[in-house]
C-alpha cells in the first residue's frame, strides 16, 4: 500500500498550479513592407540572363499592431508577386509584409 501512495503523489502534484507558458505575450509591433525586383534581359536565342537584382528593401509606411503575439517577430505576415514581360525583359516585383516586435 505503500508504493501505491508514493506512486500517486508525485502525479497529483503535476496538475497544480498554473503556468505562465500557457498565456501568450503580447507586444508591441508593428508589420513593415518589403519590396524586390528582379530583371531579366531575354537573350536572342529565347533564353533569360540576369541584368538586376535590387535586394530586399523597405518599401511604404510602417503599421502598427500592438496585440500581436511576441512570437511574430520576423516572420511574414504576406506575401505577393507581380510580373511584367516584355519582348526583350522578364521584370518581377515581390512584396512581403514582415512582422517586427519590442
Amino acid at each position: 500500500m505503500k508504493k501505491t501512495l508514493l506512486f500517486i503523489i508525485p502525479l497529483l502534484g503535476l496538475g497544480c498550479g498554473s503556468s505562465n507558458e500557457d498565456e501568450v505575450k503580447k507586444c508591441s509591433c508593428y508589420i513593415q513592407q518589403y519590396k524586390r525586383t528582379v530583371i531579366l534581359k531575354k537573350q536572342p536565342d529565347g533564353t533569360f540572363i540576369a541584368y538586376s537584382d535590387t535586394g530586399w528593401n523597405i518599401n511604404g509606411n510602417k503599421t502598427t499592431d500592438n496585440n500581436s503575439d511576441c512570437s511574430k517577430n520576423e516572420t511574414i505576415q504576406s506575401t505577393d508577386e507581380i510580373v511584367n514581360v516584355s519582348s526583350e525583359y522578364h521584370r518581377t516585383i515581390s512584396l512581403k509584409w514582415v512582422y517586427k516586435c519590442n
